[in-house]
């Protein structure tokens, strides 16, 4: 039975920054197995002081919980090229300096089901959805706040990318809202354009 798993409209377009992004981040998967995703980035613009010493993360999407629990091997440093020691706590880390740079794994095998995978990011079996707003950290911004990013995916080389915020063949993504950015990756997926009403939208079906 075929599946309509996202729906990428005209709302999602990509993004053409005339100057640094806020974050650049890259996300690596070595093979195609349920390995977890390496996650490096950096903050490119100034974060406000009461902020520079925490890396939020998302704890709980659409009703979905324990987000937090999937990420493990946090490390950070700062614009020196320090490690910085750090406590956990359920939402975020939290370091002794001001955080440039970051690093963790994130696991994204597990689900708790169709209604889970719909709202949160998946990876398994060389096929998943990256919903980017659960993965990169989070910002304590306005309600509201959009935060620019260029991503980088270093995947296999069989996986292709489907996302409206992918420039070229390049397997780089920027957006200027990564709260709301999706990616679709792997050997499954396949687009289809359809018409409602005169405004043409992008379907990706497996």
């Amino acid at each position: 039975i075929r599946r309509i798993l996202g729906v990428i409209g005209l709302t999602l377009q990509f993004f053409t920054f005339a100057g640094a992004q806020d974050i650049t981040i890259s996300l690596s998967a070595r093979e195609s197995t349920n390995t977890p995703l390496l996650v490096r980035g950096q903050f490119d613009t100034e974060r406000a002081a009461n902020e520079r010493h925490v890396l939020p993360f998302a704890e709980s999407v659409a009703g979905v919980s324990g987000l937090r629990k999937r990420i493990t091997d946090i490390k950070l440093l700062d614009a020196n090229g320090m490690e910085l020691t750090f406590v956990e706590s359920s939402c975020c880390a939290i370091a002794t300096g001001a955080i440039k740079q970051f690093s963790y794994t994130l696991s994204l095998d597990s689900t708790d089901g169709i209604r889970a995978e719909a709202h949160t990011s998946w990876l398994r079996n060389g096929n998943g959805v990256l919903m980017f707003g659960d993965i990169v950290p989070q910002e304590f911004g306005a309600t509201g706040k959009r935060f620019s990013a260029a991503l980088t995916l270093d995947l296999p080389r069989d996986w292709l990318v489907r996302s409206s915020d992918l420039v070229a063949e390049t397997k780089v993504l920027r957006t200027d809202d990564i709260g709301n950015a999706v990616a679709f990756v792997g050997g499954i997926w396949r687009v289809a354009d359809i018409d409602i009403d005169g405004q043409i939208f992008k379907i990706v079906l497996s």
